[in-house]
């Protein structure tokens, strides 16, 4: 709308002493370079605060066309935004709008004697007392029409604070009343203000309790609004008209952390601006409020999510009960720390989204490494088909890494490698295959790790043909596997590397002997079994179990001894160890960072 000049009459007062209504006394001021486009009530009150005046001691403020003589027919109320917009087509056109303040009336202490006045009496008015003038009731009727504006003795200030409800229908707009003359603290006469000023002389600069400028295009610092800045403890928030937000969900996330703090229901251009607030609360206090919305509680356990990603949902309930006496159920806490585990971590979805990017990385920051990504494609992708008639996807199924540093490193060690899966929890599913091997000092040495979607014949064929290809097949061949009795990890061993030699871990071999045949002299038995370095003693032993349990040594004699005992190994990968618990803690570990993010 551009730029305009408001012409403002402060300080005086309506009166009909000289016939015609008119603005007596006061000062006049100037006010420049008021934006358009910014322009409205709060903004006009927010420029007399920096002519000395307040809010609270302008009941009203009128405009009207500075080119229209009858006051009394052209003055209009400055109230709505529709108003606003009335004053800036004035501007437009006659360069300036005339904006005319209404100051509050100060009583006098003790009333001089001029007889008893009741507006409230059905039967008229009371004795008008001598030297006092009518004034016309003002302000805005029920049906929206604006009503003259006040008149007064000369030299006295009028308050229209008086409602249509507190005068008799049947008595005219007009009421007797008795003040004192003072005039409010303002300017110097003519004074002229515009944008770029810093402090106005008599005026009061409140310019530090704000932080964000309003109105002004220039390098120097105009008028500011206050900007909201979130507090720890809500219940004690100050809402102050004018404030100013980022945005409608920085506004919703106050008025509900406002809510949660106080424990009660609210009912429910980029910036927002607090307009009106009612502050006076006639409901009781509720353990649940219906405003609390998941978003908002997912960024109040933000910060306890984020310092412990196990948090327990219990814990998550028992806060909220102690912190704002609120009930948050077990459903509902469980959501909040998932939406709190994604703002920090991030979504799986969208991590798998980047699985090509991470695989480049990969290779990018270790050269030589090998990253095999398999997914499923619709099958008609490439077809010759018109474009849309095709479906098209692409679905994550697999992926494999073996770093270049791990791939060299396993060159100089024992011919020893371990296998092991596990199960991911994340939302997606699927399991870890990893291949740990054992160095000089006889610590794990992650060789390789895939994602898969299930540990299957397949899938760890598929794992191992890439091992192969990347250790060298004449490494694996000569090399010790170490595994548990997954039933499709035995088909992959003669598939890929036939005749290789493989043993499993005694650790899991027990748990499945337990599940049959509990019992402690049992265990002793069959661990003197496995750990017998001689075939004899291997016999003896199990000729114990048979005496004791017949069942459990059928069991375990269906078990080929070069699996699982010490008399029965080999002596090329000079490693005797009966577990695989190399394996077992890597899985862990990497398991671990998968639960955390997908990219290890």
């Amino acid at each position: 709308m551009g730029n305009f000049k408001v012409k403002v009459y402060h300080g005086g007062w309506f009166t009909y002493k000289n016939g015609p209504l008119e603005y007596a006394g006061g000062e006049t001021t100037v006010i420049e370079d008021i934006d358009g486009d910014r322009w409205s009530v709060f903004e006009a009150y927010a420029k007399l605060k920096q002519l000395g005046y307040v809010k609270e001691n302008i009941p009203s403020l009128w405009f009207k066309d500075p080119v229209a003589e009858d006051m009394e027919k052209n003055l209009k109320l400055f109230k709505t935004d529709a108003d606003s917009i009335e004053m800036c087509r004035i501007a437009k056109l006659r360069d300036h709008v005339e904006l005319y303040l209404v100051h509050k009336v100060q009583e006098e202490e003790m009333f001089p004697d001029v007889g008893y006045i009741d507006i409230g009496d059905k039967e008229g008015m009371g004795d008008i007392s001598e030297g006092l003038e009518l004034v016309p009731y003002g302000g805005v009727d029920e049906g929206g029409k604006q009503s003259e504006p006040f008149a007064a003795e000369s030299g006295a200030e009028v308050d229209n604070e008086v409602g249509d409800d507190d005068v008799d229908p049947e008595v005219s707009g007009f009421q007797d009343v008795n003040v004192m003359s003072k005039k409010p603290r303002a300017m110097n006469k003519n004074a002229c203000v515009n944008e770029q000023f810093e402090n106005v002389e008599g005026g009061d600069s409140d310019e530090g309790d704000f932080d964000h400028q309003v109105g002004s295009d220039s390098e120097h610092e105009g008028f500011t609004f206050p900007v909201h800045k979130l507090q720890k403890d809500m219940s004690q928030y100050k809402w102050e008209v004018g404030t100013l937000y980022a945005s409608r969900e920085e506004f919703k996330d106050t008025i509900t952390a406002y809510a949660v703090h106080t424990a009660r229901s609210i009912r429910g251009e980029e910036t927002w601006q607090l307009r009106s607030m009612n502050l006076t609360h006639t409901c009781t206090q509720a353990h649940r409020v219906g405003i609390l919305h998941l978003k908002w509680l997912g960024k109040a356990f933000k910060k306890k999510v984020e310092s412990n990603p196990k948090v327990k949902i219990k814990e998550l309930v028992s806060k909220a009960q102690k912190k704002w006496n609120l009930t948050v159920t077990k459903s509902l806490a469980t959501k909040t720390k998932q939406i709190a585990l994604d703002q920090i971590q991030g979504t799986f979805r969208e991590q798998y989204k980047r699985i090509y990017d991470y695989g480049q990385e990969l290779m990018k920051a270790n050269p030589g490494s090998s990253v095999r990504i398999q997914v499923q494609r619709s099958p008609d992708l490439d077809s010759e088909a018109p474009a849309s008639s095709r479906t098209n996807y692409c679905i994550f199924q697999r992926i494999y890494v073996c770093l270049e540093a791990c791939k060299q490193s396993f060159q100089h060690c024992r011919d020893f490698i371990g296998l092991d899966g596990c199960f991911l929890k994340t939302p997606q599913g699927g399991q870890l295959l990893t291949a740990i091997g054992w160095d000089p000092n006889d610590q794990m040495l992650p060789i390789a790790y895939a994602v898969v979607e299930a540990e299957t014949k397949d899938s760890w064929s598929w794992f191992l043909s890439h091992l192969a290809s990347d250790v060298g097949l004449d490494k694996m061949g000569r090399s010790t596997f170490m595994s548990d009795q997954q039933k499709g990890l035995l088909p992959a061993y003669d598939e890929v590397i036939p005749g290789v030699d493989n043993r499993f871990c005694v650790r899991h071999l027990y748990s499945n002997f337990r599940k049959r045949f509990p019992g402690l002299q049992l265990k002793k038995l069959m661990w003197k079994c496995a750990k017998a370095t001689h075939w004899r003693d291997w016999d003896r032993h199990m000729a114990e179990m048979k005496v004791v349990n017949q069942e459990a040594y059928r069991y375990l004699i269906a078990i080929p001894p070069r699996y699982w005992s010490r008399s029965r190994f080999t002596y090329n990968s000079k490693v005797d160890t009966l577990l695989e618990k190399c394996s077992v803690t890597c899985n862990l570990l990497l398991a671990m960072l998968c639960f955390c993010q997908l990219c290890l």
